[in-house]
């Protein structure tokens, strides 16, 4: 190791920061706050698809591709459909099994607030398309289609939530039940005509309800025994996931993301910005970074597939008299992918070192590449290297003066959709004239250098014996 950092002498930081232009929405402030207490692992060991949509050319299922800042922007179809249930009124389930469409005036608070109608979920789908846009330097877009296509309308199957729940006809093996699921909830939308899925080249479900993994009562079952007005178990919440399907659905789909309506509940605020921007990553091919075998955290808030997908804040609603109200809210606002991710999905290419360097300077990812260096890569091998990054969570005044950003480093703004209150993205929260900015690493718990070390060989392996290599088992 001390051979190779000994060709960097000094290493310099480039801060600045870029913006897209918005249309005018609400503006509520975003400060970090602690940690989330309560969050369930996964109900299996996540999976990652192999379909390469990004078309990128590589060694090795697990190496980085070859140069492609040349080639041109990616634009992904996503064909997104709402499904409900049967309405029920058990308490294994959140929610009676059908959307929410309370007006939003009697929203219980202003996260993710209902009516969940098409609006909503276009709004999330639009959210994410601008995450990608801004952590690809604008070489991935997210084009999309909701259906069904009335405002208020969902595919509803033919049974309850529970139908798919541990106590039902498919025994417990709950990866069975969602792939169960998925065909049914794509057979039935597929029969009504509306798209044809040759046409896209991802698909999502939101069903109604919350998630598996929100559900802390049925973790805690303490809680639920001293709190129960707020801690409340729901076992039969489906899992939000990536999953790869043994079938074929509608002759094209062969894999899907499980996304819940919302995911509040139990006491917790929780957006689901977060969780879809980290199954999207595995759709894209990128593998989990947090310990699959455990669920314990590796990287922590410092890459979008470990904690940062769910990085939390304290969140303030700007009131109609002025006021401020704050919130503690988790997944609304995630982080940068980590600098091996993006070298990986080809947004941004590391600049080799393999002689005595004085000086190097080193963007931050947030800044539009151009000719600048994000990431340095230092060679080992063949197939072990450094990665060198630049990560930030403020930014300096000048820059932010010149672009006529907020100059407060305790406090940034999200722009909220000031027709279905999902927030989309940072702004600047300039009033009357907002634009959106690329500042994802706000709430970082840190700012600097991050050296990763990387060793490609540990892919090979098979850890578990299972068969199946460590990289193919994520």
């Amino acid at each position: 190791m001390r051979s190779k950092t000994a060709h960097i002498a000094t290493i310099t930081a480039i801060l600045c920061m870029a913006a897209f232009s918005a249309p005018n929405g609400k503006i509520i402030t975003v400060k970090r706050t602690e940690p989330r207490e309560f969050q369930r692992r996964d109900p299996w060991r996540p999976m990652v698809s192999d379909r390469n949509l990004l078309n990128l050319d590589r060694p090795a299922p697990w190496a980085l591709p070859g140069p492609s800042r040349d080639r041109d922007a990616d634009t992904i179809e996503v064909c997104v459909i709402r499904v409900e249930f049967q309405p029920d009124s058990t308490s294994r389930t959140t929610g009676d099994g059908t959307f929410d469409y309370t007006p939003a005036e009697q929203a219980g608070h202003p996260f993710d607030p209902t009516p969940h109608n098409r609006a909503y979920f276009q709004s999330h789908m639009e959210a994410l398309n601008r995450y990608y846009q801004a952590v690809s330097d604008s070489q991935v877009y997210i084009e999309y289609d909701v259906f069904p296509g009335g405002d208020e309308l969902a595919y509803q199957l033919p049974d309850s939530m529970g139908y798919y729940g541990e106590l039902g006809w498919m025994g417990g093996d709950i990866a069975d039940r969602m792939r169960q699921f998925c065909r049914d909830a794509w057979e039935l939308a597929i029969s009504y005509y509306e798209f044809d899925p040759a046409e896209y080249d991802a698909f999502i479900i939101f069903h109604a309800g919350s998630d598996w993994q929100n559900d802390v009562a049925s973790m805690y079952p303490d809680y639920a025994a001293w709190w129960p007005d707020i801690f409340i178990p729901s076992p039969d919440d489906l899992p939000t996931s990536y999953l790869k399907l043994p079938f074929t659905i509608g002759g094209v789909i062969e894999d899907c993301i499980l996304m819940p309506e919302h995911a509040w509940q139990d006491g917790q605020y929780v957006c689901i910005n977060g969780a879809l921007a980290h199954e999207f990553g595995h759709q894209l091919g990128l593998v989990d970074l947090y310990n699959t075998s455990n669920f314990i955290t590796e990287v922590g808030n410092f890459s979008l597939m470990d904690n940062g997908f769910g990085v939390g804040a304290d969140v303030g609603e700007i009131t109609d008299e002025g006021d401020t109200l704050f919130y503690s809210v988790y997944g609304a606002f995630p982080g940068y992918p980590d600098a091996w991710s993006r070298a990986y999905l080809g947004w941004e290419t590391p600049v080799e070192i393999n002689s005595d360097t004085e000086r190097v300077a080193i963007q931050a990812c947030e800044i539009p590449m151009n000719d600048g260096a994000t990431i340095i890569k230092i060679p080992i091998n063949s197939y072990e290297y450094y990665l060198i990054e630049n990560r930030q969570d403020y930014f300096n005044e000048s820059a932010l003066d010149s672009l006529g950003y907020p100059t407060d480093f305790d406090f940034a703004y999200l722009k909220q959709d000031p027709n279905t209150g999902v927030i989309l993205g940072g702004s600047t929260g300039a009033p009357g004239d907002t634009i959106f900015t690329t500042c994802y690493d706000y709430l970082l718990p840190g700012h600097g250098l991050l050296i990763w070390h990387i060793d490609e060989t540990a892919a090979y392996a098979d850890v578990d014996g299972n068969g199946i290599n460590n990289f193919n088992d994520n």
